[in-house]
């Protein structure tokens, strides 16, 4: 229900007049067609498998951009800039009616998923509402666990019909919730297989404030075999908070294995949305050898690299 007023202040020569209403004409146009990047248009992940000449274009990427040098150059630079932000920071207070929807996908781990859920309740913010939703566990369901969770009354379980993969599951856990009159104004993602820092939603919220926008939040990784904690900086993508505005505008995640948080990040800066960077760690996530992250590397970029010129098409006349 936005409606924007644009107060133009005019005066001499007349063609300056023209060429602005054109402009204003132009911008018109490019919001109509903001609205038609729809995640369920964009090119299928598994028709993305790239030709050799892509693949070995891949393979020489990766070998400039994740070489030890260069890691090491970029971890610098995020160090620079986490301490600006912290330097920077202001103080933001987030809307006393906030609701935070947290979903939580489940896929054959029970042996994490109770700690995570207990990172969840020893939150400093408890205005939240959780659905862990199974993605069709083979093994060892969900449901099979429910005695030892010790589930409150704002936690709800559901699960998928068949393995649909984790971002299809977490579209339908959020569709799940608002069935089931849950009134959440900001949503974010934890993995069974992770845990939640104390001050995790608390942090996100008062870093977006009552703005319209997304927050990605520090996280660090650990290796589960040896407890050793690595020491690189990254910002989260499934990770992040978003508001519901932003949410239900961007049509969430699209059909995709691995990498749809990625994707989505990559829609919302090309469309505009604010995106805030938190300094403040918010969870701590396991590298185990079932993580989805180590699958199909050369495929993913290749995929983001044709979503990224399906955005820029929108835009050709």
């Amino acid at each position: 229900n936005t409606h924007v007023l644009v107060v133009c202040a005019y005066y001499e020569p007349r063609s300056g007049l023209g060429i602005w209403l054109n402009t204003l004409k132009n911008s018109r146009t490019m919001i109509s067609k903001y609205r038609s990047i729809d995640p369920r248009r964009l090119p299928n992940f598994h028709d993305s498998n790239p030709t050799f000449p892509q693949k070995l274009r891949i393979i020489l990427y990766r070998a400039y951009h994740f070489n030890k040098l260069m890691v090491a150059y970029v971890n610098v630079k995020k160090q620079i800039r986490l301490r600006r932000i912290k330097q920077n920071e202001d103080t933001h207070i987030y809307k006393g009616d906030s609701h935070v929807l947290v979903v939580c996908t489940y896929y054959d781990q029970p042996q994490w998923v109770k700690e995570t859920l207990d990172s969840v309740y020893a939150q400093s913010f408890q205005n939240w509402t959780m659905v862990i939703i199974d993605d069709n566990s083979p093994s060892t369901p969900l449901a099979s666990l429910t005695p030892k969770l010790e589930l409150r009354d704002n936690v709800l379980l559901t699960t998928t019909e068949t393995n649909s993969g984790a971002y299809i599951a977490r579209n339908s856990a959020i569709a799940f919730a608002s069935s089931k009159g849950v009134n959440w104004t900001h949503v974010t993602f934890i993995d069974s297989d992770d845990f939640a820092s104390p001050t995790w939603l608390e942090d996100a919220l008062d870093q977006l404030g009552n703005d319209k926008g997304v927050v990605r939040v520090l996280i660090r990784r650990f290796l589960e075999t040896t407890k050793e904690e690595i020491s690189d900086i990254i910002w989260s993508s499934c990770q992040s908070l978003w508001d519901r505005e932003t949410w239900d505008y961007l049509g969430g995640f699209c059909d995709t294995p691995v990498a749809g948080d990625t994707e989505l990040l990559n829609r919302a800066k090309f469309l505009g949305i604010t995106v805030k960077l938190s300094p403040y760690v918010g969870q701590y996530c396991r590298l185990h050898g079932s993580n989805s992250s180590r699958a199909f590397k050369h495929q993913r970029l290749h995929w983001i690299d044709k979503c990224q010129r399906r955005y820029r098409d929108v835009f050709r006349d």
